[in-house]
């Protein structure tokens, strides 16, 4: 009885373990010993795969997590820019309403076309 289960351990280990090259010496049979000896070692080894395989998924998660977060940071980047530059534009805009004498100034800044205001209305603005 105890060769039979030795044997069935034996083939259910060679089967679970990884292929082992064709040119395998005396020291990989006695890693099969050793393996009897340790029931549980499937169990181990689909517990390990599948730890395995449950890191490489992370790990591709995170790969595309990275690269939609560098997207949004060049997108952020880019908002950033044109809310820079807008600031720019009104400030030099309310530097030339304050510097003018008239009553009414054409400014394309507020509405990103010529339009005619006077100048008390672009100060409240």
């Amino acid at each position: 009885n105890e060769t039979f289960s030795e044997q069935t351990d034996t083939e259910s280990i060679m089967k679970y373990s990884p292929t082992r090259p064709s040119n395998t010496t005396d020291s990989s049979s006695m890693d099969v010993t050793t393996l009897i000896h340790h029931p549980d070692h499937v169990v181990k080894l689909n517990q390990f795969n599948f730890r395995i395989k449950a890191l490489e998924r992370d790990i591709a998660e995170c790969q595309r997590s990275q690269a939609e977060l560098s997207e949004r940071r060049a997108f952020l980047r880019l908002q950033l820019i044109h809310a820079q530059e807008r600031i720019l534009s009104l400030n030099a805009e309310v530097d030339r309403v304050t510097l003018f004498t008239g009553k009414e100034i054409i400014s394309s800044v507020i509405h990103g076309a010529d339009q005619n205001f006077s100048v008390n209305e672009l100060k409240t603005e």
